[in-house]
């Protein structure tokens, strides 16, 4: 909950933001490059807005974990340890069968 919080706060878009991604990506994202018509920032807004908030999303979770693993030691088993260890747990005994006696 304290991690969803504290992204929602950090990624909130204002309508400059919008406006400003908007007007620095229109000749390349939102004009058609046979017609020359452009899109207008009515009906591309609340896609620009995720986009944005996406992004920001995306940047507050990296600089969160980035504090984190500043802040604590972090150890990450070795691969093949691990691989034994599970087949070590996964892997059933079977009994043998009990050889005929002459």
């Amino acid at each position: 909950m304290f991690l969803e919080e504290k992204i929602k706060l950090d990624s909130q878009v204002s309508d400059q933001e919008i406006r400003a991604y908007y007007e620095e990506h229109k000749e390349d994202e939102f004009t058609n490059p046979i017609s020359g018509e452009t899109v207008s920032l009515s009906s591309v807004r609340e896609n620009i807005r995720n986009f944005l908030v996406m992004e920001k999303q995306r940047a507050a979770f990296d600089i969160y974990m980035e504090q984190l693993f500043n802040r604590y030691v972090v150890r990450f088993a070795q691969e093949s340890s691990a691989e034994e260890e599970l087949t070590q747990k996964k892997t059933p005994e079977i009994p043998s069968k009990p050889q005929p006696t002459e």
